[in-house]
């Protein structure tokens, strides 16, 4: 472990299994602001990829072998720079930090855009109600007249 950094070349477990914990009790924390909008579109930049490791990373330890699915650092960097670290050989390490509160937010925008589509459409679909409607009454007052 160096300056407080877990590095696993390979697999690593935890007895039990589960997630990793971070302390996040609000007590422990100061200047404390909501995520306000663009994480939808943010996550929407990345691009996941199907790929297999080089041989020479697979021999340095730096990789294991089999298809794999991921992201690539560099495209990454551009999206969310904190995800992103440089580590042995100048190679780049991508940690998904903070990705549950980005999730969160992408579901609450996409939420939001839903609900006003909906909106949009119950009110498009109430105006067609009303306009059949006045056909209808029109039709049978047409019939009824003789017309």
């Amino acid at each position: 472990m160096l300056d407080g950094t877990l590095e696993v070349s390979g697999d690593a477990f935890k007895p039990g299994g589960g997630p990793w914990s971070v302390a996040s009790d609000a007590r422990l924390k100061t200047n404390i602001e909501q995520v306000r909008t663009g994480m939808l579109d943010r996550l929407l930049r990345l691009r996941s990829y199907t790929f297999s490791y080089r041989e020479d990373a697979i021999r340095s330890g730096l990789a294991t072998e089999g298809v794999k699915l991921g992201l690539l650092a560099q495209e990454v960097r551009e999206v969310f720079p904190s995800w992103v670290d440089e580590g042995y050989g100048g190679y780049l390490y991508v940690t998904e930090r903070s990705l549950t509160p980005i999730l969160v937010e992408a579901l609450r925008e996409l939420r939001s855009e839903k609900d006003a589509e909906i909106a949009g459409l119950r009110a498009e679909v109430k105006l067609l109600h009303e306009r059949l409607d006045r056909l209808e009454r029109d039709t049978v007052v047409k019939a009824h007249l003789g017309h």
